[in-house]
């Protein structure tokens, strides 16, 4: 972040590392489970001999406030984020994975549908990671993005480069990406001409020669 020498106000910069976590979510829901259910179970152990009691509503309470007990355990150690290096996502220890940008060798732009944002999916050979650019900051891995498509035979929403229709793809993903960033970023190139122009510059290589063979 930069602030803006007239109005101090933090102005975003694009292409910064990110990592992205919800544990406060975990903060609000962990709460209102862990009561309910050690309240559930004492209750239970501990009715008096001979009372009837309500078992749907017991099992009721438990399984709401166990799925609730799920949902922050879930916030907790979900994470995901970009670097100069690759995009990636991970679940604690259980499970993490990420996409390389020097190795990565497909591409796919997966729009919005109703109320989904929409998102690229970058892949390596069976891994993907998935990142929505309009709702967290991934504006590094897709200058990242533009910097490797010139030079690679990266297949782009299921076409291969020896696609006929590959170039006219290629060029509207790039347009796409650079309409994003110069649109959120808009206050930050306005000030930074240079940085615009380098922008610019970038989605202006041409793509790879032997692609045209």
């Amino acid at each position: 972040m930069r602030k803006s020498s007239s109005s101090n106000q933090v102005i975003p910069v694009p292409g910064q590392p990110r990592i992205y976590t919800y544990r406060w979510a975990s903060y609000f829901l962990t709460p209102f489970a862990l009561p309910s259910i050690i309240g559930s179970i004492y209750t239970f152990f501990t009715r008096t001999p001979g009372v009837d009691i309500e078992l749907d509503d017991y099992w009721a309470i438990l399984v709401v406030t166990s799925l609730i007990l799920l949902a922050g355990l879930f916030f907790w150690f979900y994470a995901h984020g970009v670097d100069p290096d690759k995009v990636w996502t991970r679940f604690g220890r259980i499970y993490y994975k990420e996409v390389r940008f020097d190795q990565f060798d497909r591409l796919d732009f997966q729009p919005a549908f109703h109320h989904t944002p929409a998102r690229y999916r970058i892949c390596y050979g069976r891994t993907r990671v998935r990142f929505k650019p309009y709702k967290s900051d991934y504006s590094l891995a897709i200058l990242k993005i533009l910097e490797h498509l010139p030079y690679r035979d990266i297949r782009i929403d299921g076409r291969y480069p020896t696609h006929k229709s590959w170039h006219r793809l290629a060029e509207m993903e790039r347009e796409r990406m650079y309409k994003d960033l110069t649109e959120r970023f808009a206050v930050y190139y306005q000030q930074h001409p240079k940085e615009l122009a380098k922008l610019q510059a970038l989605v202006s290589i041409p793509l790879k020669a032997t692609l045209d063979q």
